[in-house]
């Protein structure tokens, strides 16, 4: 699935990210797009949005939640 079919330009999209133990897997609008198994990862730190590239960009979240979902 390209991004382009998946991603709402212009309006809000869901990001869902799921880590358990070495499994990193994560969703946009409800399409799988990630799933990793690191066992070398980390299993602590922190979490903070980032961009990795392009050039300047806003980032808004709204119903943000860390923890199992609802």
């Amino acid at each position: 699935t390209s991004e382009e079919a998946v991603v709402r330009r212009g309006e809000w999209n869901e990001y869902v990210i799921e880590a358990k133990g070495d499994r990193v897997r994560t969703w946009i609008n409800g399409v799988l797009s990630v799933d990793l198994v690191d066992p070398d990862g980390a299993r602590t730190g922190r979490i903070a949005p980032q961009v990795h590239s392009g050039g300047p960009t806003e980032i808004r979240l709204r119903k943000l939640s860390i923890g199992p979902p609802e």
